[in-house]
């Protein structure tokens, strides 16, 4: 009786067992993080329409990227041979 009753007062896990989810409330979970992501993308999307509607004149491009073309007369041209010292 005494050892129970030691027993009884060792620091034992705090709190109640953590509940197993069923297959189905781990697909329920997925679902609504998947919807509460493309509400907020839709949020997202309606929101650069009312900007692009409202703005039309500010919509920026991406830019292309500049090309580099060679100046004249260097297309195709060799660096000169050092020149020789009189010595």
């Amino acid at each position: 009786m005494l050892q129970a009753a030691v027993q009884a007062l060792e620091p034992g896990t705090a709190g109640r067992p953590a509940q197993e989810a069923t297959p189905e409330q781990e697909q329920i979970a997925l679902l609504q993080q998947q919807l509460a992501h493309l509400e907020a993308e839709l949020k997202a999307a309606q929101v650069r329409e009312e900007i692009a509607l409202g703005l039309p004149n500010v919509v920026q491009k991406p830019a292309a990227p500049e090309k580099k073309t060679p100046r004249p007369g260097q297309l195709g041209r060799r660096p000169r041979p050092p020149k020789p010292t009189g010595a």
